[in-house]
């Protein structure tokens, strides 16, 4: 019987819904290619952002105060996350000479722990001054490390997704790096900015030496103060932008990043797997104590050496497979019957004796 041939109006529908197939495929490929491209967009991002976390770790500015007051010409401190810079300039009167050469044990760059060091011999409140200088770094230097593994992960994990794994959890756990690196980040920056003292009161903390050094006539003549309202540090100054690009890589993210079209079949596929596990795991605990009695069977002159093969084969889950083994009467698996080999004891198993012959 010949097939009824298709006629104009079919072969239109039927070119329509190619086209229209066409049109579907080309506007997947093309989300397709903005996605990849999107997605390095937000990997350069974060590597940006990576670069304006570390240059302020290692910087050598982040506080940055000009003092003068009384005994001093210019005084200029500088503080990074690992060392103390001062420079101190006399010369201002003989009488204020002798305050200015007291101070002078901290000129120069000196390590946080040493300036610490120093501090502490001058005074206990210079000690106490630099106790909480010492000890901020460390809530800058932690929380920023663990900000830049954050971004780092987060951008491993959404080009793997992207291009390898399009699994919802993985994209969650991006998104989740992410928005977890700006927040320790911002929250160590908000800490440091709040316990780290006012540089001023570096000179201030030492007036007990002071004091001590020139007699307590001089008690309310020294002081000190700063030149410039802004004491912090262009270290300080770059991680706020950092802070302000990583909110925006969020907001571009957001804008962006879409679930990739493969997502719902990797979902699919992944379970099928875990299904598949499940049922090998399960399988093995049930065939477990079936081993055993076999084995046992075979030590008590059971079913003969080489039977006890188990497996998914025709006839049933667990199907006898018969082996050569000792003689013996066994069950021919085609014919389903008993029998006994020709010729007695010493003949093959597998030559079967017909009672009828």
């Amino acid at each position: 019987m010949q097939p009824y041939p298709a006629t104009d109006t079919e072969r239109k529908k039927q070119l329509k819904e190619f086209e229209r197939q066409r049109r579907l495929e080309r506007r997947v490929r093309a989300e397709q290619e903005d996605g990849g491209s999107s997605v390095n967009w937000i990997v350069m991002f974060s590597l940006l952002n990576t670069v304006m976390l570390v240059v302020p770790m290692f910087g050598s500015s982040w506080t940055d105060a000009q003092i003068l007051g009384t005994g001093v010409k210019a005084m200029m401190v500088q503080t990074s996350l690992f060392q103390l810079h001062m420079e101190i300039r006399c010369g201002k009167n003989p009488l204020e000479d002798r305050i200015c050469e007291v101070v002078r044990k901290m000129e120069g760059s000196h390590s946080l722990h040493e300036a610490q060091a120093i501090a502490c011999s001058i005074s206990t409140q210079a000690c106490s001054v630099m106790d909480r200088i010492y000890w901020s770094s460390f809530i800058i230097f932690i929380t920023y490390t663990i900000a830049i593994c954050s971004l780092l992960m987060g951008a491993l994990l959404l080009n793997f997704y992207w291009f390898r794994s399009p699994l919802a959890k993985i994209r969650k756990a991006a998104l989740g790096s992410f928005i977890f690196a700006p927040t320790v980040a911002v929250t160590g920056f908000v800490l440091w900015t709040l316990i780290t003292p006012e540089m001023v009161e570096v000179p201030r903390s030492w007036c007990q030496a002071l004091v001590g050094a020139l007699g307590a006539g001089v008690e309310g003549l020294i002081d000190f103060h700063t030149s410039n309202s802004f004491s912090f540090g262009w270290c300080w100054v770059l991680s706020v932008f950092g802070h302000v690009f990583m909110v925006l890589q969020l907001l571009v993210y957001a804008c962006w990043i879409t679930p990739h079209q493969g997502e719902t079949a990797a979902e699919m596929q992944e379970d099928h797997r875990k299904m598949q596990q499940m049922v090998a795991v399960e399988g093995g605990m049930e065939s477990q104590p079936l081993l055993a009695p076999q084995d046992q069977q075979q030590n008590f002159g059971g079913m003969p050496y080489g039977a006890q093969a188990y497996g998914a084969q025709e006839g049933g889950p667990y199907s006898q497979v018969v082996a050569s083994g000792p003689s013996g009467p066994y069950m021919d698996p085609q014919s389903q019957q008993f029998g006994v080999p020709q010729g007695g004891p010493s003949m093959y198993p597998g030559q079967m004796y017909n009672p009828g012959t």
